[in-house]
């Protein structure tokens, strides 16, 4: 009878485990069986890593049905687990593009991306469009200063800022969907949501520009006065309204679960989120005036949120000790 050291071993568990947890064994590989449990097998390196195991499936809730070490086989195992040191490097193969990131340059990435939000937003709207701001619907009728040039580049920044905004979500997409694929989407659709409505000011912008310099004989306020409305409400309800959503729940959600920033400060994303959501909610409902001293106190947690998670993003990454990164290696600079 043979008292070597099992290779390593396979845990069986009642349920379909999700396959997010798979980030957080390591190397163990997670297969689904029709019965309804799920196996986690590969090499464990000594005891002490076993009872880690054991101790994450009981942190997560699961109930562990068995523990088998791998070199005993299991006829009620139709397709096992488990194949050896072989089929383990085979899969990790596979999975090369998944485990073998560079997330520092992730990080690093998404953190200036941060920046360009913050940069581009800004100067368009407080200096850009303060022309058509200051004047409104009157801008196109003549009153104020011919900013056409101004205008056109506040435009381009803000084409920019999309662009930077949907980054913030997909480059990093790799990492968040070890911690929850469902969330991962949901960032991605929210952002993509709230550029839409940027996009719906930029085109009103734009027209406002345009009918200041060729408008047709009879053109009065009003026209303008209806078209920077639209504008306005494209901005109370995009970085209104979704931004809280997506930047600061979701997200907040996604970097609080997986500990892939300090915990306390994804709670100011948590925290300014549905502020933000609610001071959105009260303007519509014209609680509050849009861009008042309220709304402005409210936005406060999710201001510093973002621009707090972008800074440590370049300076610091991800967080090693996240689960979201087990079983990863970074990847060599080229």
């Amino acid at each position: 009878m043979s008292t070597a050291t099992p290779y390593g071993y396979a845990l069986r568990v009642d349920g379909h485990l999700d396959r997010h947890w798979r980030s957080r064994f390591g190397d163990l590989e997670l297969t689904h069986h029709d019965d309804g449990t799920s196996t986690l097998a590969g090499p464990v390196a000594d005891q002490s890593q076993l009872h880690g195991l054991l101790a994450g499936l009981r942190d997560i809730g699961a109930t562990l049905l068995s523990v088998r070490p791998i070199d005993q086989p299991d006829p009620d195992e139709r397709s096992p687990p488990f194949l050896g040191q072989a089929r383990v490097e085979d899969l990790r193969r596979l999975r090369g593009r998944e485990d073998h990131m560079n997330y520092r340059r992730i990080a690093t990435f998404t953190g200036w991306l941060w920046i360009i939000t913050f940069v581009t937003s800004i100067s368009a709207r407080l200096f850009f469009y303060a022309p058509v701001l200051d004047n409104e619907g009157n801008y196109v009728t003549g009153a104020g200063n011919d900013a056409q040039t101004l205008i056109a580049i506040g435009a381009l920044l803000e084409l920019l800022l999309i662009i930077a905004n949907v980054g913030t979500a997909v480059v990093p997409y790799s990492i968040h969907k070890r911690v929850h694929e469902a969330g991962a989407v949901g960032y991605v659709t929210a952002r993509v949501m709230e550029c839409t409505f940027i996009a719906i000011g930029i085109v009103c912008i734009l027209a406002i520009s345009t009918l200041r310099q060729d408008a047709p004989s009879g053109t009065d306020a009003a026209l303008g006065q209806g078209i920077f409305a639209v504008y306005e409400w494209a901005f109370r309800i995009g970085p209104g309204v979704f931004v809280g959503v997506g930047n600061g729940l979701i997200l907040g959600w996604l970097m609080y679960r997986s500990g892939l920033v300090p915990p306390r400060l994804a709670l100011f994303g948590l925290v300014g989120g549905p502020l933000v959501i609610i001071s959105g909610a009260l303007v519509i409902l014209n609680v509050i005036p849009a861009g008042g001293a309220v709304q402005a106190l409210m936005t406060i947690p999710e201001f510093i949120w973002e621009l707090s998670i972008g800074i440590y993003l370049i300076v610091k990454g991800y967080r090693t000790s996240s689960p979201a990164l087990a079983g990863t290696q970074e990847a060599p600079l080229v």
